[in-house]
């Protein structure tokens, strides 16, 4: 078997399956985000006045959802930096 296709036969680890599953659920945080502020704004386009609060829980949950989709720290930070065996 040539060195290149050896890579792509790897498993994939823990550490792995963990950074997929936290990107996953900052991608879902930040749709909901999205579906937030776009609520927001249209509520206040048509005249209703307490929609500041979709308008911040919004923008938070797009805030978070962005840190968590750059999720390789939140592994790192769950595994440690090294390879440990």
């Amino acid at each position: 078997m040539p060195e290149d296709e050896s890579k792509f036969r790897e498993r994939m680890t823990a550490r792995g399956i963990f950074g997929i599953v936290v990107r996953t659920v900052g991608l879902l945080i930040a749709v909901y985000g999205l579906f937030m502020l776009v609520f927001g704004v249209a509520g206040l386009a048509n005249g209703a006045r307490q929609n500041g609060m979709f308008l911040i829980l919004g923008f938070l949950s797009l805030v978070l959802g962005a840190i968590l989709m750059r999720g390789s720290w939140v592994a790192n930070f769950a595994y440690g930096r090294g390879r440990r065996r």
